[in-house]
């Protein structure tokens, strides 16, 4: 099961301000802290942040994290921590290469389709102790994606969804090799005049591509 952290706010809220957020309620044997920039009387976060972690219910800091982002704090119902996109948060651990230990993700800004939420993916290091940034896997949290990657534990593969418009729709999956993310199916759906439904859908087998494409007529 993905694990989202949501915002705990211990500070009131001007309509501008430095302000300082705690996570209490952090999966992944972790609380955090996250230090932000403005936010506006919208809910709107920017600028240069400091995202801390902490091992549970220590005051040593574990891990500091410093780059310019920016969030949406509200959701339409005032609950704090949620995004635009499918309820994603702006800090999340989940296990992203199968290793058995939590990683983590950090919101860096709104550059994922669409404008919706993108992030910095961090993988723990066993040997380094700590987290350390991938740039392949946050390269699946940008755009053309729709925000961040699901995790499929069954099949172990990450899953992004791309569209455009009404009209094209793409999801692929990938295995993680060597700490590598590496593409192994796709599914292209594309709508042709609003009369047909062309999916191509691509396939990894022993190293080469299978390709497969359906056309189908749209039911009125």
């Amino acid at each position: 099961m993905k694990k989202i952290i949501f915002l705990i706010l211990l500070l009131n809220i001007g309509a501008f301000g430095q302000l300082k957020f705690d996570i209490k309620d952090a999966t992944g044997g972790y609380d955090a802290s996250i230090e932000t920039g403005q936010c506006d009387d919208q809910g709107y976060c920017s600028g240069d942040a400091t995202f801390t972690l902490f091992k549970k219910g220590q005051a040593r800091v574990f891990q500091a994290f410093k780059f310019w982002t920016e969030f949406r704090l509200w959701d339409e119902k005032q609950r704090p921590g949620r995004l635009s996109y499918k309820g994603q948060g702006i800090v999340r651990f989940a296990d992203y290469n199968f290793d058995g230990v939590p990683d983590l993700a950090l919101q860096n800004g709104q550059e994922s389709g669409y404008g919706g939420a993108s992030y910095n993916v961090y993988l723990y290091s066993p040997r380094a102790k700590k987290f350390v940034f991938n740039e392949k896997f946050s390269d699946l949290a940008t755009a053309p994606y729709m925000g961040i990657f699901s995790v499929d534990r069954k099949k172990k593969v990450l899953r992004t969804d791309q569209k455009s418009g009404c009209c094209m729709h793409e999801v692929q999956e990938y295995r993680v090799v060597n700490n590598r993310p590496v593409m192994v199916y796709s599914a292209y759906e594309e709508s042709m005049n609003g009369k047909y439904v062309v999916t191509t859908t691509k396939r990894l087998v022993k190293g080469r591509w299978r390709t497969s494409v359906i056309k189908e007529k749209i039911k009125n």
